[in-house]
Protein backbone atom coordinates (compact mmCIF):
# COMPACT_ATOMS: atom_id res chain seq x y z
CA UNK A 1 0.00 0.00 0.00
CA UNK A 2 1.15 3.31 -0.77
CA UNK A 3 0.27 6.69 0.70
CA UNK A 4 0.29 10.00 -1.63
CA UNK A 5 0.35 13.52 -0.20
CA UNK A 6 1.79 17.01 -1.42
CA UNK A 7 4.90 15.86 -3.31
CA UNK A 8 5.60 12.92 -1.51
CA UNK A 9 4.71 8.82 -1.45
CA UNK A 10 5.00 6.92 1.22
CA UNK A 11 5.73 2.92 -0.16
CA UNK A 12 4.85 0.84 2.86
CA UNK A 13 5.64 -1.94 0.43
CA UNK A 14 9.15 -1.00 -0.36
CA UNK A 15 9.82 0.89 3.05
CA UNK A 16 10.34 4.20 0.99
CA UNK A 17 9.70 7.40 1.17
CA UNK A 18 9.85 9.63 -2.74
CA UNK A 19 10.07 13.20 -3.63
CA UNK A 20 8.66 12.43 -6.94
CA UNK A 21 10.83 9.88 -8.06
CA UNK A 22 13.35 10.31 -5.72
CA UNK A 23 14.10 8.93 -2.79
CA UNK A 24 14.28 10.68 1.03
CA UNK A 25 16.40 9.24 3.32
CA UNK A 26 14.62 8.23 6.78
CA UNK A 27 15.71 6.17 9.57
CA UNK A 28 13.72 3.04 10.36
CA UNK A 29 11.92 4.70 13.56
CA UNK A 30 11.15 7.95 11.30
CA UNK A 31 9.54 5.43 8.57
CA UNK A 32 7.74 3.55 11.59
CA UNK A 33 6.51 6.92 12.62
CA UNK A 34 5.01 8.63 9.94
CA UNK A 35 3.26 5.33 8.68
CA UNK A 36 1.84 5.19 12.09
CA UNK A 37 0.86 8.49 11.78
CA UNK A 38 -0.80 8.43 8.33
CA UNK A 39 -2.81 4.92 8.75
CA UNK A 40 -4.32 6.29 12.02
CA UNK A 41 -5.27 9.81 10.63
CA UNK A 42 -6.91 12.37 10.95
CA UNK A 43 -6.57 10.99 14.96
CA UNK A 44 -4.03 12.08 17.39
CA UNK A 45 -1.86 9.75 19.11
CA UNK A 46 -0.57 10.25 22.26
CA UNK A 47 3.47 9.72 23.08
CA UNK A 48 2.51 6.48 25.63
CA UNK A 49 0.65 4.99 22.09
CA UNK A 50 3.47 6.29 19.73
CA UNK A 51 5.93 4.52 22.30
CA UNK A 52 3.68 1.39 22.50
CA UNK A 53 3.62 0.98 18.60
CA UNK A 54 7.09 1.65 17.97
CA UNK A 55 9.01 1.22 20.51
CA UNK A 56 6.95 -1.68 22.37
CA UNK A 57 8.19 -2.72 25.77
CA UNK A 58 11.66 -0.29 25.34
CA UNK A 59 12.11 2.73 27.50
CA UNK A 60 12.10 5.96 25.47
CA UNK A 61 12.58 9.43 26.34
CA UNK A 62 10.59 12.51 25.53
CA UNK A 63 13.06 13.86 23.52
CA UNK A 64 14.25 10.86 21.37
CA UNK A 65 10.30 10.65 20.38
CA UNK A 66 10.79 14.52 19.31
CA UNK A 67 14.23 13.83 17.61
CA UNK A 68 12.20 11.13 15.22
CA UNK A 69 9.46 13.94 14.52
CA UNK A 70 11.99 16.39 14.09
CA UNK A 71 13.98 14.26 11.76
CA UNK A 72 10.69 13.48 9.68
CA UNK A 73 9.67 17.38 9.72
CA UNK A 74 13.21 18.43 8.08
CA UNK A 75 12.62 15.40 5.38
CA UNK A 76 9.32 16.81 4.42
CA UNK A 77 10.08 20.43 4.68
CA UNK A 78 7.32 20.99 7.12
CA UNK A 79 7.30 23.48 9.80
CA UNK A 80 6.35 22.72 13.52
CA UNK A 81 4.73 26.04 13.85
CA UNK A 82 2.57 26.30 10.56
CA UNK A 83 2.41 22.30 9.86
CA UNK A 84 1.72 20.55 6.39
CA UNK A 85 1.86 17.27 7.79
CA UNK A 86 2.60 17.00 11.23
CA UNK A 87 0.98 18.63 14.08
CA UNK A 88 1.84 18.64 17.55
CA UNK A 89 -0.80 17.77 19.72
CA UNK A 90 0.41 20.01 23.01
CA UNK A 91 0.59 17.93 25.98
CA UNK A 92 -1.00 14.87 23.91
CA UNK A 93 1.18 13.70 21.15
CA UNK A 94 0.83 14.12 17.26
CA UNK A 95 -1.19 13.78 14.13
CA UNK A 96 -0.60 13.57 10.82
CA UNK A 97 -2.59 17.01 9.31
CA UNK A 98 -2.04 16.39 5.26
CA UNK A 99 -4.58 15.29 2.81
CA UNK A 100 -3.57 11.66 1.53
CA UNK A 101 -4.56 9.54 -1.09
CA UNK A 102 -4.27 5.83 -0.79
CA UNK A 103 -3.33 3.14 -3.25
CA UNK A 104 -2.52 -0.57 -3.32
CA UNK A 105 0.66 -1.30 -5.06
CA UNK A 106 -1.39 -3.31 -8.26
CA UNK A 107 -3.51 -0.45 -8.93
CA UNK A 108 -0.32 2.33 -10.13
CA UNK A 109 -0.90 3.45 -13.64
CA UNK A 110 1.79 2.59 -16.41
CA UNK A 111 3.91 5.68 -16.08
CA UNK A 112 4.54 4.55 -12.11
CA UNK A 113 2.26 7.85 -10.78
CA UNK A 114 -0.38 6.79 -8.34
CA UNK A 115 -4.01 6.39 -8.80
CA UNK A 116 -6.56 9.18 -7.03
CA UNK A 117 -8.93 7.07 -5.14
CA UNK A 118 -11.13 8.01 -2.46
CA UNK A 119 -8.51 8.15 0.40
CA UNK A 120 -9.72 6.40 3.23
CA UNK A 121 -7.29 4.36 4.73
CA UNK A 122 -7.30 1.25 6.39
CA UNK A 123 -7.31 0.03 10.24
CA UNK A 124 -4.28 -1.51 11.06
CA UNK A 125 -4.18 -4.67 11.50
CA UNK A 126 -3.74 -5.79 15.49
CA UNK A 127 -0.70 -7.52 16.26
CA UNK A 128 -0.76 -10.49 18.41
CA UNK A 129 1.80 -10.61 20.71
CA UNK A 130 3.50 -14.41 21.05
CA UNK A 131 3.65 -16.35 24.38
CA UNK A 132 7.33 -16.17 23.82
CA UNK A 133 7.95 -12.83 23.65
CA UNK A 134 5.35 -12.12 26.40
CA UNK A 135 7.94 -14.40 28.84
CA UNK A 136 10.99 -12.26 27.47
CA UNK A 137 9.31 -9.10 28.90
CA UNK A 138 8.40 -10.71 32.18
CA UNK A 139 11.40 -12.59 32.79
CA UNK A 140 13.70 -9.96 31.65
CA UNK A 141 16.72 -9.05 34.41
CA UNK A 142 15.81 -6.00 36.34
CA UNK A 143 18.42 -3.54 36.95
CA UNK A 144 19.12 -2.01 40.19
CA UNK A 145 19.89 1.76 39.99
CA UNK A 146 20.74 2.62 43.81
CA UNK A 147 19.62 0.87 46.78
CA UNK A 148 20.92 -2.62 48.03
CA UNK A 149 24.06 -3.46 50.31
CA UNK A 150 26.48 -0.69 48.20
CA UNK A 151 23.42 2.29 49.48
CA UNK A 152 22.90 0.90 52.38
CA UNK A 153 26.47 0.89 53.54
CA UNK A 154 26.95 4.28 52.98
CA UNK A 155 23.75 5.52 54.52
CA UNK A 156 25.43 3.81 57.66
CA UNK A 157 28.95 5.28 57.40
CA UNK A 158 26.89 8.69 56.85
CA UNK A 159 24.62 8.56 59.61
CA UNK A 160 27.59 7.74 62.50
CA UNK A 161 30.26 10.30 60.47
CA UNK A 162 30.31 13.34 62.64
CA UNK A 163 28.55 16.28 61.68
CA UNK A 164 29.79 19.83 61.19
CA UNK A 165 33.05 19.12 62.88
CA UNK A 166 35.92 19.24 59.32
CA UNK A 167 34.25 22.07 57.84
CA UNK A 168 33.94 24.61 61.00
CA UNK A 169 30.67 24.56 61.65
Amino acid sequence: MSFSFGEFELDQERRQLRRGSEPVPLEPKAYELLGLLMERRPRALSRAQIRNAIWAGTYVSESTLGGVVNQIRQALGDDARQPRFIRTVHGFGYAFCGEVRKSTGDESAADGSLPRDSGEVAEPEPREVEPSEERAVAERPRRSHGGGRRSSRLESSWSSAPVGSEFGA
